[in-house]
C-alpha cells in the first residue's frame, strides 16, 4: 500500500493539472495501484521486439455515423465477449441502451486479438489497439520524450516536497510507456463528433487514459454526455472517487453498481450528478454438495507477485495431511498457455488448471476460496464458499475490498499452509449464508435497474 504522502502528493497533481503529460503518466497515478503498469508483462514478454516497430497500415475507423450516438468503452480480454452485450465492466448497460437504439462498442485490445466481430442487433463493434507502434505513433512518442526531459530539467534545482516526489515517481521509460494512454485516448477519439449530442460509457476505475480520454472528449464535443459507471469494490478504485475534483476529469453523470461507493462519493460532496443502478454481477449459483472431494478455488491477481505467491503457497501445501484438491483460475486477460509454462503448473501435485470459461463453473464444485484482491471473490463468497484470505506475512490483513468490515466473521486469515490446514474442517452455517447473501445485495451490489438512465439519453 502507498504512504500517505505519496497520495497526497499525487492528489495534488492529478486534481489541479490539465498537462496531458502529466495525467497521462501511470507512475504518479497512485489512485491505481502502479503494478497495473505490469498487467501486460506476462502477455508481451515473448513477443518480438521487432513487433513495436511495425507499421499498422489499415488502422479501422468505424464508419457507421448512425450509430455513433451511444459509444460503450470497454476492455477486450476474451473472445467469448464479442458475441454477447452483457459487458464484465459495463454490466447490462450496453443491453439495456440498445433494445431500442443503436450504438458502437470500442474493444480495447488486452491481448493482441485479432477478431472479425460479429454485428449484434443495434451494435456495430470495433477493436482498439493498446499497443504502442514505433512508426504509427512516433508523434506522440516525441511528445512524451520532450515533455520528460523538460520536466527532469526544471527538477534540476528543485527538490522538495511535490517536486521531489516528481523527480522520484516520473522515469524515462515508464515515461515513453505511459504515452500509450494518450495513444489509445486519440484513437478513441476519432469516432467522437464535434457537434452531435453524444452518449459515451466509461467503466470507471481511475486509469490514467481514463482521464485525458474525459479530458479530451470535453475539449472536442461540449454537448457529449459522458457516463463513468463505477462496477467494482476495491480500495483502489474507492480512492480513485478523490480525483474527480479535477473538472477537466470529470463525467456528465457517475454510475454506481452499489451503496458502498455512491455513500464514498457522497461523503466527499463533489458536485457530479450520479444515479444508483446497480448491477446483475451476483450470480445465484447452483452448487454441487460433495463433501468426500474438498476442493479449493484459487483466484489470483493477474500480476506476476500476485500468481508466484500463490503458486508458491500450493507447493507448500504438498506436506498436508488433509487432502483436497486446489482448482487454478488463471486471470481471463492473460495468456493461459504462457502462465502454465512459466510457473510450471501442470507439475503441482492435487493442483489442476481450470478449463472453465465461466467462473459460476468453479464456484459450484468448490467449498473453499483462496484469494487476495480478485473481484472474483464477490461471488464466491455469495454462493457459500469459505473465504481464505492468503497474507503476505503476519501483518498482511489488508484485503483490498471493503469486506471486512461486515464479513469479518466469515473469512479466514492464512499465511502458511499449517493454518490452511486447520480450516478444511470449518462450515458455514446455512443462516450465515443468508446474511452473506444479504450483505451483498443490500450493501455492495444492488440490483440493476436502468429506467432512470434511460430517461437521461
Amino acid at each position: 500500500m502507498f504512504s500517505n504522502k505519496n497520495i497526497k502528493y499525487s492528489s495534488k497533481i492529478l486534481n489541479k493539472t490539465s498537462n496531458n503529460f502529466l495525467i497521462c503518466l501511470n507512475s504518479i497515478n497512485f489512485f491505481r495501484n502502479k503494478s497495473f503498469i505490469n498487467e501486460s508483462k506476462i502477455i508481451y514478454k515473448k513477443n518480438n521486439l521487432m513487433n513495436r516497430l511495425i507499421y499498422i497500415k489499415n488502422e479501422k475507423v468505424l464508419d457507421a455515423e448512425d450509430y455513433n450516438t451511444n459509444i460503450f468503452i470497454t476492455h477486450l480480454i476474451n473472445k467469448e465477449q464479442i458475441y454477447i452485450k452483457k459487458d464484465l465492466y459495463l454490466d447490462y448497460i450496453i443491453e439495456s441502451v440498445t433494445k431500442k437504439n443503436k450504438g458502437i462498442r470500442m474493444f480495447i485490445n488486452h491481448n493482441n486479438l485479432n477478431l472479425e466481430i460479429p454485428y449484434l442487433e443495434n451494435l456495430k463493434s470495433i477493436i482498439i489497439r493498446k499497443s504502442i507502434y514505433l512508426l504509427n505513433d512516433i508523434g506522440v512518442i516525441i511528445f512524451f520524450l520532450y515533455n520528460f526531459i523538460k520536466l527532469k530539467l526544471r527538477l534540476i534545482y528543485r527538490k522538495q516536497g511535490v517536486n521531489r516526489f516528481l523527480d522520484k515517481e516520473v522515469k524515462f521509460l515508464n515515461s515513453i510507456s505511459s504515452s500509450a494512454n494518450l495513444i489509445l485516448a486519440k484513437n478513441i477519439l476519432k469516432i467522437i463528433s464535434k457537434k452531435k449530442k453524444q452518449n459515451i460509457f466509461i467503466p470507471f476505475e481511475g486509469h490514467s487514459w481514463e482521464k485525458i480520454l474525459i479530458k479530451l472528449i470535453k475539449e472536442k464535443n461540449p454537448k457529449a454526455k459522458i457516463f463513468y459507471y463505477q462496477f467494482n469494490l476495491n480500495d483502489k478504485d474507492l480512492l480513485m472517487i478523490d480525483f474527480l475534483k479535477n473538472k477537466n476529469f470529470q463525467p456528465s453523470y457517475l454510475l454506481f453498481s452499489g451503496n458502498i461507493a455512491k455513500n464514498k462519493f457522497e461523503e466527499k460532496n463533489i458536485k457530479i450528478k450520479s444515479l444508483l443502478i446497480g448491477s446483475n454481477r451476483i450470480q445465484n449459483i447452483l452448487m454441487i454438495n460433495d463433501k468426500y472431494n474438498i476442493k479449493c478455488l484459487v483466484i489470483p491477481e493477474g500480476f506476476d507477485s500476485e500468481i508466484e505467491l500463490f503458486v508458491n503457497f500450493i507447493k507448500e501445501c504438498r506436506y498436508l495431511k488433509n487432502k483436497f484438491k486446489f482448482i487454478f483460475r488463471i486471470p481471463p486477460h492473460l495468456d493461459k498457455n504462457y502462465c502454465i509454462e512459466k510457473y510450471d503448473l501442470n507439475r503441482l501435485n492435487f493442483c489442476s488448471i481450470s478449463e472453465n470459461k465461466s467462473l459460476s463453473d468453479d464456484i459450484k464444485s468448490c467449498s473453499f476460496v483462496l484469494f487476495r484482491g480478485s473481484s472474483a471473490i464477490f461471488n464466491s463468497l455469495y454462493n457459500g464458499l469459505i473465504g481464505i484470505y492468503l497474507m503476505k506475512n503476519d501483518k498482511d490483513r489488508n484485503i483490498p475490498f471493503p469486506l471486512v468490515k461486515d464479513m469479518e466473521n466469515f473469512i479466514y486469515f492464512v499465511n502458511s499452509s499449517s493454518n490452511f490446514d486447520e480450516l478444511i474442517s470449518k462450515e458455514i452455517s446455512d443462516k450465515d449464508k443468508l446474511r452473506i447473501k444479504e450483505i451483498f445485495e443490500n450493501y455492495y451490489f444492488s440490483n440493476y435497474n436502468d429506467n432512470n438512465l434511460l430517461k437521461l439519453l
